[in-house]
């Protein structure tokens, strides 16, 4: 995907709308695509954790003073702004959760890997930019470029390709697998 436009014209084409020259087209097309599009880039990338979207960061603490809650967590962490899913937390103690913006935790240190937005469509890879896409054509069919059936049509869609999407950047990974440990451990 090359460009903000290019996307928009994909979501637009799967409804056999007009193609727009601009994404600051004057038009009601274009003022649609960009209604929907950050909203919808942000849900899609949400759904799963995208090879292409995953990053790193070591948290800073937010102040220095102790504070005693219910679960004896005692400290908080900014998380970064672009952070639209946590995947896995690296502390030094055993409790965490996410309030809003920020991870409580019991541990002094904390680190994550997380779903980061992504606003540079180059970055996207292609299946995503195919989700993002398919995802605006049922928000657009839905508000008013389409039909309810389009819409419903757009749906089914983006989850078969949202499946097709997840298969092949498993494939890029690490699969989990089962040890004779975790067997012996699942029957204690």
């Amino acid at each position: 995907m090359q460009s903000v436009t290019e996307l928009y014209n994909k979501a637009l084409a799967h409804l056999g709308a007009k193609r727009l020259l601009s994404p600051t087209d004057n038009s009601p097309l274009a003022t649609a695509c960009g209604d929907a599009y950050p909203s919808d880039r942000d849900a899609v990338l949400r759904m799963h954790p995208w090879n292409c979207a995953i990053a790193r960061y070591d948290l800073n603490r937010l102040t220095t003073d102790v504070t005693e809650v219910d679960d004896g967590s005692v400290y908080a962490f900014q998380l970064p702004s672009d952070c639209l899913r946590i995947l896995d937390v690296a502390i030094t103690g055993d409790v965490w959760r996410r309030e809003g913006d920020r991870i409580i935790t019991d541990s002094a240190t904390c680190a994550i890997r997380y779903v980061q937005r992504i606003t540079d469509v180059v970055s996207f890879d292609p299946l995503l930019a195919e989700c993002i896409a398919l995802k605006m054509a049922a928000t657009l069919a839905l508000n008013g470029i389409g039909s309810r059936e389009r819409a419903i049509d757009m749906e089914r869609r983006f989850d078969a390709m949202m499946a097709e999407a997840r298969y092949a950047d498993a494939l890029e990974r690490n699969r989990d697998t089962l040890t004779p440990i975790h067997l012996t451990e699942s029957r204690i």
